[in-house]
């Protein structure tokens, strides 16, 4: 559809499909621009910012993960010293 409308020089942006029921009353309109897009190369600038993005995030998740992990250790080492003052605490009220 699109190329046949470029055949006669016109602008498929400016048209769309058009979603109807069985009565024929327009449910939804689909601009052609936002089908003909997706044909489209993306810019090598753009996946180059994606991949910069990506990688920091990458660098974000893994410094989350040291610190999960180091928080993680410091409950360890307060949990068993809870649970050692608990251990002394009922072997004094027997």
């Amino acid at each position: 559809m699109s190329s046949d409308l470029a055949s006669t020089a016109e602008n498929p942006i400016r048209y769309g499909f058009e979603i109807t029921d069985a009565h024929g009353t327009i449910l939804m309109v689909v601009p052609f621009d936002e089908v003909l897009d997706h044909g489209r190369k993306r810019p090598k600038q753009l996946s180059k910012l994606r991949f910069r993005k990506g990688r920091a995030e990458m660098r974000r998740t893994a410094g989350l993960i040291v610190e999960l992990r180091d928080a993680q250790a410091k409950l360890n080492v307060t949990f068993a010293e809870t649970q050692r003052l608990l251990d002394m605490a009922k072997g004094t009220r027997c």
